[in-house]
């Protein structure tokens, strides 16, 4: 168990000194969760090599799991990318690692207090990186995208602190310490500023969740609360110190969520924005103007119609939306922001099926746990419950278990609930050169996680050093050596250097850079974007146009990105008449998918407005302050470009505009 919760913190932590602003900490994180509790299995399966029999234990959740992991690994058979599926299953076994090993550790009160105290150091530790991003806006670390504690955005942060919340209440109450259980209340504080801060409303209403769990837990658990004995365990023995760290907690807390640049009352204003927010999300769905995510659950019902019944692949989701943009409405290598959905893509329904079995069976083995032993052993299986259930409601708008973390972090909450819930035991004999077979196979997993791994990181740290150093190794600007099989974030990682190096206006870089993406994922919109931007600062024209050209046969439905880039880069030229076809086939696109992004309706007015178009322009002005009201700093863009068509005309269009301003004012 001290293996298992020092792996836990280890995945948890690193990144802070060692990820640059292009770089992905999650990429240090998988290798640990990989190799980490692969290596741990191997161990056990040495230490037990002369083994002459083995007991298996059979159970209806033990089976589901199984399953989905046989079925996870069986869709390298149909997957789309290769190289993507062994990213993402590396993880899968990861937790199933994580799983095995659990299972075969003692399991008592002091391996529950064990990892409640870990996973209490490493949720104090990402909460205090956060906080010193938000409340002193610092660039001390590499990796800084406030309040992102170095898992490059707020939500990955989140994830990990929605699953050990539940352990830093148990933790605080059944600490036998008293300075360490002191403690406990310390990081409750830190945990608490630390979510307010990130703003992330799915992780709010987890840890409310949570809140609810825990609170019917100790109504369920009231009886044998009132007979546990004073024997110097946890609350009972320290009560009025107890009291005294709580209240000073809740100072604490009071005072990180105030010290913010929004001041005193920053609490209320955040809860009126959050709530705010999701009203506006709600509304938006039933408009002509869904948000981001909406737009992605929409691509993923369609990936899920194209191959309904075991979906296209483990890790294929990124892939499809890079190669196949054309048929969606996003472009970028995002996850779903919906496990269950994602899992659709990936394994079908036979997928989602095992998942909601794996998820019933756990939930009946939780109860079951809850109902036996001593008041610490059942309150520790329902802040497990409280934990995964916040993490269950955190999945169906974010991605938990994408993530290494939150996997491996599962696996030992499956593992300890499996354990405590039994089931029929069987034992088969081995011989013992099947049995060294089976550890020699399960050593060669743990190499192959290695060396992919290895090779993975690899890149990563050429990324960083070149762009540090502002050269490459390689005379030519790609990064090399790419690996045979290319990692997801190893995409992402491309995406964001390339944009780094536009920022820099290094463009031959940039461009390296895309074709270092092309490498990997050949045929990829977001390649296209990195070449166009790239191409046009060369001045490139020739080939600036026929990248956006082939930009605009693969684009996003209802993204006319390139549309109007491929306007402005005409007019850029002189090329008056090809300009005006493309704006002709732009105004010839559907209303419906036109008005999904204000920008290219407001580049339609002004091209309008250039061309002398009058009534094209009130045409989609009208569409535009429909949908998203007035824009005062457009209509200061917009009056200067009028004002040059001929003066009636001109005056015409002003007055027209005034008029519907007017009137659209007045409703």
């Amino acid at each position: 168990m001290f293996a298992i919760v020092a792996l836990c913190v280890a995945a948890a932590v690193p990144g802070t000194f060692v990820t640059s602003n292009i770089g992905f900490s999650d990429h240090y994180r998988e290798a640990i969760a990989a190799v980490g509790f692969l290596g741990l299995l191997a161990f056990w399966l040495w230490r037990n090599r002369e083994l002459r029999a083995v007991e298996l234990t059979f159970s209806w959740t033990r089976l589901w799991l199984g399953a989905l992991l046989a079925l996870g690994g069986a869709s390298v058979l149909w997957a789309v990318d290769l190289g993507f599926f062994f990213s993402k299953y590396l993880l899968w076994l990861a937790a199933a690692a994580a799983v095995l090993v659990t299972l075969n550790a003692r399991v008592d009160l002091n391996a529950f207090l064990q990892l409640a105290r870990g996973l209490s150091i490493a949720a104090a530790y990402i909460a205090t990186v956060g906080l010193v991003q938000v409340l002193f806006e610092t660039d001390i670390f590499l990796q800084t995208a406030s309040p992102s504690a170095n898992y490059h955005n707020k939500n990955a942060a989140m994830q990990v602190i929605v699953l050990a919340f539940p352990m830093l209440v148990f933790g605080a109450l059944f600490e036998r310490h008293r300075r360490i259980a002191l403690l406990y209340w310390a990081a409750l504080a830190l945990v608490l500023a630390f979510a307010f801060h990130t703003q992330t409303r799915s992780a709010w209403l987890a840890l409310l969740l949570e809140l609810l769990v825990l609170a019917c837990a100790f109504v369920y658990l009231r009886r044998s609360w009132r007979r546990f004995p004073d024997d110097g365990a946890g609350v009972i023995n320290w009560r009025r110190m107890h009291q005294l760290a709580a209240a000073a907690a809740l100072l604490l807390l009071v005072a990180l969520i105030n010290a913010s640049p929004q001041g005193l009352g920053g609490a209320g204003r955040a809860l009126t924005q959050a709530v705010t927010s999701i009203q506006q999300d709600f509304s938006s769905y039933t408009q002509a103007r869904p948000s981001e995510r909406y737009r992605i659950w929409s691509d993923t019902l369609t990936m899920l119609e194209r191959r309904p019944a075991l979906g296209s692949g483990m890790g294929s989701f990124s892939h499809n939306l890079l190669t196949g943009t054309k048929q969606y409405q996003t472009f970028a290598p995002l996850r779903v922001h919906n496990d269950v959905l994602e899992t659709g893509v990936e394994l079908g329904a036979a997928g989602v099926a095992l998942v909601v079995a794996a998820a019933l069976g756990l939930l009946a083995c939780l109860w079951r746990a809850a109902q036996l032993g001593n008041l610490q052993t059942r309150a520790f299986y329902l802040a497990l419950a409280a934990a995964l259930f916040g993490s269950a409601l955190n999945m169906q708008f974010s991605f938990p278990y994408q993530m290494p973390v939150p996997l491996i972090l599962f696996g030992v909450y499956a593992g300890l609930i499996l354990k405590a819930a039994g089931g029929r035991v069987k034992s088969f004999a081995v011989r013992p050169r099947h049995w060294r077979l089976s550890c020699a196979a399960a050593g060669l997993a743990g190499a192959l996680a290695l060396a992919l791994n290895l090779t993975w990181l690899n890149t990563v740290f050429d990324a960083e050093a070149n762009t540090r150093a502002g050269v490459w190794r390689d005379p030519i600007p790609r990064l090399a050596p790419l690996p045979p099989l290319c990692h997801r974030g190893i995409v992402q990682l491309f995406v964001r250097l390339g944009s780094a190096f536009q920022s820099f206006e290094r463009y031959p870089e940039s461009l390296g850079v895309a074709d270092s993406i092309e490498h990997c994922v050949p045929d990829s919109w977001v390649t296209r974007q990195i070449e166009i931007v790239g191409l046009y600062k060369e001045e490139r024209w020739e080939e600036t146009i026929a990248a956006l050209n082939r930009a605009r046969d693969h684009a996003p439905l209802g993204n006319y990105r390139d549309y109007v880039n491929l306007l402005a880069t005409y007019t850029e030229t002189g090329r008056h008449a090809d300009a005006l076809q493309v704006f002709r086939e732009l105004t010839a696109e559907p209303q419906e998918l036109l008005v999904k992004r204000p920008k290219t309706l407001r580049s339609i007015v002004l091209f309008a407005l250039q061309v002398h178009e009058p009534d094209t322009a009130q045409k989609f002005y009208r569409l535009l302050r429909a949908h998203y009201g007035r824009n005062r700093k457009f209509d200061d863009k917009m009056l200067p470009v009028a004002q040059r068509m001929p003066a009636a005309m001109a005056e015409e269009f002003i007055a027209w505009k005034t008029a519907l301003d007017a009137e659209l004012s007045g409703k």
